[in-house]
Order: structure tokens, then C-alpha cells, then sequence
């Protein structure tokens, strides 16, 4: 590659700067809201009930404005499997990844997220990295078993949920090669008044993002409790954002399973609403990882040593 395609453009280093800004942000907000409560008072996450006003809608509140309910459905089949994409001389991994604060260690080694000649890996290892932000795991899955990209991001629970389409082609096999982080405090459960432990939501409705680590995190908390999935009604969105705005718009929703800021935000701006659970007090569920082809572990072991050292 030439040098001049090697280096990051302006504005492409206005953009990974921004990416790693909002990245540290989510971050921050997470380690803040694990010490300080509602209204900004010491306590524990979502111990104490809201401020008494409550927001008109989801403006400013979530993530995301709009939600649409999706029906209940399995994973679609794997769209096609191809080689992966492999330029010898050029050298470049492409990494998928999220919008998640725990990927920030391989943006900040890779000195942002295009391929470059400062980069750590290019300079210890010989080989560059392009960042492929990809924040529909499906899309992810798919681009993973055509070869476009060489790594697939998700945490343990998606890989299992992955694995019987990936394993039905030897190639796309996916072989974890290293945990970034546990979610801890990332992932939650807001409810509204009247529901103070997981065996109250007993015939209670939710929203969530199904074939998701929302999913398993939520199932993993109802079984714990002595409940069924079948014991509470569940209303699916595409995404763990959607839940939120979902939460904050339908009335009748009595709690969603989402992510950080939202799960914070929401308690601070809608009144009887409050944090029941997260991943902050069940911080060894959500591990996410990132997976390797397992040809290509095959065919270049260095680039995945290197990738994990």
C-alpha cells in the first residue's frame, strides 16, 4: 500500500477522534453512574425513585426517537459463504466491530480506525488494521462468512447463537481468540413503579432486542428468580436502543432491557422508573469477545498472535 493510502486522512482522523470521543463518553457515564445515584446523590445504581418529572417523550431521554416492534423470529440463514479477501503485500485485517466503549484498547493500539503506518500492529507485528464498524450483528455474521471481513465481534452468548450457521461451512467456523471486556454496568433492566425484584415481572410486559445479549441477560435473570420466559409477555424491537425509546413512549411497557447511557438517562427523566437490575451487579454475564475465521487461523497464526498480543 502506498504511504500516502497508509496514513489516516484528515478527515478520517476527524472521525476516529470523534468515534473514540463518543466511545470514552459511554464510558465515563457508566463508571460515573456506578457511584453517583438518581439526581446525581451517592448510592447504588437505581436505588432511589426518579425525579418527579417526567419527560413528553423520548427527545433527549434515549438514544433514539423512533422504535418499531418486530415479531418474534429466529436468526435468518447465513446469506452466502465465500474465501476471505487476503492482499499478501498490503497486509490488512479488517476488524468488525461496534459502537461499545470496550473496543477503544484495539481503536487507541491501532491509532484510529484506518490502516496505518503508526499503528501498533503494523509496527511490531507487520501488519495493518481497518476498523469496520458494523452495529447490526446479523450484517456483522454475514460479512464475516463472505469473506469481507476476517473477525467477528459479540459476546459469548451471540457466538453460540451464531455458531450452527458459521460451523455448517469449516471455513467460517468461528474461533474466539480473545475476551475485551465484561459488561459491567453496560447492560440493565429499567422498570416502572411497583416492580422491585426480578420475580415481579410475573405477567408483566417487556421490550428488548431478541437474539441479543439483552435477550440472554433477561433470561438468565427470570430462571435465576424461579420464572419462565413464558411468565412474562415480551414485545421485541431491532435493537436494545429501540427498547428504550419503546419504554419511554408505550405506557403499557413495564420495563426494557437496554444499554448504557439509556438505562441511566431514563430513571433521571421519567418519573417512577427506575434501574431493577444491571450488569453491574451481574458483572460476570456479558463477556464480549471478537472471533477469528477458522481458516484463517489457519493460514496466518502470526497476524492472530500478533492481533492478540
Amino acid at each position: 500500500m502506498a504511504e500516502q493510502g497508509a496514513r489516516l486522512t484528515t478527515l478520517g482522523k476527524i472521525i476516529s477522534v470523534l468515534l473514540i470521543l463518543g466511545l470514552v463518553g459511554v464510558g465515563v457515564y457508566v463508571v460515573a453512574r456506578r457511584s453517583l445515584g438518581p439526581g446525581g446523590k451517592l448510592g447504588e445504581p437505581g436505588s432511589a425513585e426518579a425525579p418527579q418529572s417526567e419527560a413528553p417523550d423520548a427527545t433527549g431521554v434515549t438514544t433514539v426517537k423512533e422504535y418499531k416492534y418486530v415479531p418474534a423470529d429466529r436468526l435468518p440463514p447465513v446469506k452466502g459463504v465465500s474465501q476471505y479477501k487476503w492482499n499478501a503485500n498490503e497486509k490488512v485485517l479488517r476488524f468488525s466491530y461496534n459502537v461499545w466503549a470496550g473496543w477503544l484498547p484495539v481503536i487507541a493500539a491501532n491509532h484510529g480506525t484506518k490502516p496505518n503506518a503508526e499503528s501498533v500492529f503494523s509496527k511490531k507485528y507487520g501488519f495493518k488494521v481497518e476498523m469496520v464498524l458494523m452495529d447490526d450483528p446479523v450484517a456483522a455474521r454475514d460479512a464475516f462468512a463472505a469473506g469481507e471481513v476476517h473477525t467477528l465481534w459479540g459476546t459469548v452468548d451471540m457466538m453460540v447463537l451464531f455458531a450452527p450457521e458459521l460451523t455448517r461451512d469449516s471455513r467460517t467456523a468461528p474461533r474466539i481468540s480473545q475476551q475485551i471486556d465484561w459488561s459491567n454496568g453496560g447492560d440493565g433492566i429499567v422498570v416502572r413503579g411497583g416492580i422491585h425484584s426480578v420475580s415481579d415481572l410475573r405477567k408483566k410486559t417487556v421490550t428488548l432486542a431478541q437474539n441479543s445479549p439483552s435477550e440472554y441477560y433477561l433470561t438468565s435473570l427470570l430462571l435465576s428468580a424461579g420464572l419462565r420466559p413464558a411468565d412474562i409477555t415480551t414485545k421485541y424491537t431491532a435493537t436494545a436502543f429501540e427498547a428504550a425509546a419503546a419504554f419511554v413512549a408505550d405506557k403499557k411497557v413495564d420495563a426494557c432491557v437496554s444499554w448504557a447511557p439509556d438505562i441511566y438517562k431514563i430513571p433521571d427523566r421519567v418519573a417512577g422508573t427506575r434501574v431493577l437490575s444491571s450488569t453491574a451487579d451481574a458483572n460476570k454475564l456479558i463477556a464480549d469477545v471478537y472471533a477469528f475465521r477458522a481458516d484463517f487461523v489457519r493460514d496466518h497464526p502470526d497476524v492472530v498472535e500478533g492481533l492478540v498480543a
